[in-house]
C-alpha cells in the first residue's frame, strides 16, 4: 500500500484480547511537499473500502474527544472526526479516521467527495503552498470503538498522536 499512498512513514498494529476484540491502528504520515492532500483524500474509507468491496451502513461525526491527560498534564482536546461501520460478508468493522492537514483536521463531510471547485478554493485559502505535513489515522475494531473509550489501549493510541493545536480551524470538504 505505501507505493500506492507514497507515505514517508507508517504504522500499523492490532491490539486484541482473550474475548476476540480488536482494535486496530494505522497511521500514515507524509512530509511536507511528498502528497497533494486531495490525493490521499481520495483513499479514505468512504472511498478506498467501499472500492473494496466493503458496504458503508452508518456515517457520522465523532467528536468530543480529547486525550487523558496524566494529573499534571491536562487533557487534550482531538479534532472532530469521521465515523464509520462498514460491512462485508456480514462482518462489521467500526472505524473513526481523521486526515491532519498542516494543523487542521479535515472534515469529510460524511463521505462526500470534494466539489468540483475546491482546488481553486484550496488556491485562495493557501497559495502555492499546498503540501504540507500531513497524517492520516485511522482506528478501525470488530467491536463499537466506544467500548475502547477510557481503556488503556486506547487512550495511549490517542495520547501519541501528534493532534494540531486547539485554535486550528477545522476545514469542511462536503458538497454545496
Amino acid at each position: 500500500m505505501d507505493e500506492l499512498l507514497n507515505f514517508s512513514d507508517g504504522v500499523f498494529a492490532d491490539y486484541t484480547n482473550a474475548a476476540g476484540d480488536r482494535l486496530s491502528v494505522y497511521t500514515a504520515y507524509w512530509v511536507p511537499g511528498k502528497m497533494s492532500h486531495r490525493l490521499i483524500a481520495s483513499h479514505t474509507p468512504d472511498i478506498c473500502w467501499v472500492g473494496g468491496g466493503w458496504v458503508k451502513t452508518a456515517s457520522s461525526t465523532k467528536s468530543g474527544l480529547s486525550t487523558k491527560g496524566e494529573a499534571s498534564t491536562p487533557p487534550q482536546p482531538i479534532p472532530d472526526g469521521e465515523a464509520r461501520t462498514f460491512t462485508a460478508n456480514g462482518n462489521p468493522e467500526h472505524v473513526w479516521f481523521w486526515h491532519i492537514v498542516g494543523n487542521e483536521a479535515k472534515s469529510y463531510a460524511t463521505g462526500h467527495t470534494a466539489p468540483w471547485h475546491a482546488p481553486i478554493t484550496d488556491l485562495f485559502e493557501k497559495g502555492l503552498t499546498q503540501r504540507e505535513e500531513q497524517f492520516f489515522i485511522r482506528l478501525s475494531s470488530n467491536r463499537p470503538i466506544e467500548q475502547f473509550e477510557g481503556g488503556p489501549v486506547l487512550t495511549s493510541v490517542l495520547q501519541s498522536i501528534p493532534w494540531p493545536h486547539p485554535q486550528s480551524v477545522v476545514a469542511q470538504v462536503s458538497r454545496p
